[in-house]
């Protein structure tokens, strides 16, 4: 009974497996001690019941002891990862008391500052970072802090760090841990970022300057350019042969092709600074604008589909701008096809809106895609299909401003298409309202006839 009741004491009131496994021998002893002691006098029931309380107890003990290894081989896995941890960072570990006075580092905090930790341990960390007062005896309000300092070597040498400071209390005392990061490299990227800032605003000014210019100074020529021309033709017209009137003609038409080009570019160059006012599209109302547009200024009689397109939240002048050119080059190249047929549709995938505008036109071969997106990049010639080459450029630029992609895909003979993602947005009532309950497309002939 004895050895039964000592076991269970001395494995309770101990925690360190060499104490268990001491109490657990000394169990075992007592134990056998008890055995020896037993009369045979005694009653057969006695013998039994003690035999089996000592028994009971000296399994207890046992368990305590196998716990107690496990517990221990736990707790010894634990602290070697965080020797490896503390010793491999590739930050500077200093911890140090509530009065300055350093603890202990990591390797990484001698390599940094140039001292071994025997001359560290035991100064205050001012030595370190001058700037970097003790944080007070008090218990902090707030138990983290992170901020930059200038640190300073053995070499004497000063650096930037930023630090993460930590806080915590041990036998009423506080303690305080710095993860301490050399900030040399990031401060010079920044540095450079700033001057290449700087640069980049004082080439922004020079292009407004250029815009600026562009608009007004040689508009002026242009202007005098065609207009002489035009003079020309109406006053002595009578007086040329063909050859002449078909050079004339082509002057004006240069003089014409070349203010478009000049518009395209000033639109081109003032997108990067202008600012998005995104508003919830309907983007079928949008469709039906930029054909009402497109149809404004060329002759096209083709079947144009809208499908079920869904609504966006973006900027309705800019987005109305990329469909315009979209659905613009999608007439202009399947024109030449006896019935020709543009379709307009939208997808939701992986959290976007993509739209589409398909055409069964001329195409094109795709080992050419990227050259389409470039300014003044063009795969059919300006006497096979007008263009100033900007258009696709110009939409690329918004659909990317808006945080999105646009690609094509085409094959030559066949049709094109062109589709652009737009980040879709949360369902609102008024964004069902748009789609008005429509499963089906809808359809209407695009006509226009020059008088």
């Amino acid at each position: 009974m004895w050895g039964y009741i000592v076991g269970i004491l001395l494995t309770i009131i101990t925690n360190k497996r060499v104490y268990i496994i001491s109490a657990f021998i000394l169990s075992v002893i007592f134990i056998l001690i008890s055995f020896s002691q037993i009369s045979k006098d005694e009653a057969i029931e006695k013998m039994v019941l003690t035999q089996t309380y000592e028994g009971v107890g000296l399994a207890i003990t046992l368990l305590f002891v196998l716990v107690a290894m496990v517990r221990e081989r736990k707790t010894a896995k634990v602290k070697a990862q965080m020797a490896a941890i503390f010793s491999h960072g590739i930050q500077g570990i200093i911890l140090f008391k509530e009065d300055g006075s350093i603890v202990l580092v990591n390797p990484f905090t001698e390599k940094m500052f140039g001292y071994p930790s025997d001359q560290l341990v035991g100064k205050k960390i001012n030595v370190l970072i001058p700037e970097l007062l003790p944080l007070g005896s008090h218990q902090p309000t707030d138990t983290s802090k992170r901020g930059e300092w200038i640190a300073q070597s053995r070499n004497q040498d000063f650096f930037p760090v930023e630090i993460s400071l930590n806080q915590y209390e041990s036998k009423g005392k506080w303690h305080t841990v710095a993860f301490v990061t050399d900030i040399t490299s990031r401060k010079k990227n920044e540095e450079i970022l700033h001057a290449q800032k700087k640069e980049l605003e004082m080439v922004n000014k020079e292009l407004e300057a250029f815009s600026y210019s562009v608009s007004h100074d040689l508009r002026s020529p242009l202007r005098a350019v065609g207009g002489y021309a035009q003079m020309l033709e109406e006053d002595y017209g009578s007086l040329l042969d063909e050859e002449a009137k078909r050079l004339l003609k082509n002057i004006q038409k240069s003089a014409l092709r070349m203010g478009s080009l000049i518009d395209d570019l000033l639109s081109f160059s003032k997108l990067g600074r202008k600012e998005l006012n995104k508003t919830l599209v309907n983007m079928e109302e949008l469709s039906r604008q930029a054909l009402m547009e497109v149809n404004q200024s060329n002759t096209y009689n083709a079947a144009v589909l809208i499908g079920p397109v869904e609504p966006v939240q973006a900027d309705y002048s800019l987005l109305l701008n990329v469909m315009v050119n979209l659905i613009s080059n999608a007439l202009k190249y399947s024109s030449k096809n006896s019935a020709p047929r543009v379709e307009i549709n939208s997808i939701s995938e992986n959290g976007n809106v993509i739209y589409s505008v398909s055409d069964n036109g001329v195409g094109f071969d795709m080992q050419y895609v990227n050259k389409l997106f470039g300014v003044f990049q063009r795969l059919h010639g300006q006497k096979e299909f007008e263009g100033t080459g900007v258009g696709l450029a110009t939409a690329q630029r918004i659909i990317h401003k808006h945080g999105g992609k646009i690609w094509a895909e085409g094959k030559e003979g066949v049709g094109a298409t062109f589709s652009f993602s737009i980040p879709a947005m949360q369902i609102t009532d008024q964004r069902k309202n748009f789609n008005h309950g429509e499963d089906s497309a809808t359809s209407f002939q695009v006509l226009k006839i020059k008088r």
